[in-house]
């Protein structure tokens, strides 16, 4: 990964989290930072972040995807 690219993911990351704090943990908003998680290769925290928007929105077979790719 280059840099460049390492630096942007980071600020994505930030930027979800925040997402995810300012929205009361909106289960979108946790998908999206599972998904920088997962992008950085911070597979532990992204599966932590996606099976938290499983919990939140059981009924949305979108994030039951994303967690069984991350596993």
């Amino acid at each position: 990964m280059s840099a460049w690219l390492g630096e942007e993911l980071e600020e994505a990351s930030r930027l979800a989290l925040r997402a995810v704090i300012l929205s009361d943990e909106d289960p979108a908003a946790m998908g999206a930072l599972a998904d920088c998680y997962y992008r950085r290769g911070l597979y532990r925290k992204a599966l932590q972040w996606i099976e938290k928007s499983v919990t939140r929105a059981p009924d949305q077979e979108q994030y039951r995807l994303q967690r069984e790719r991350y596993r």
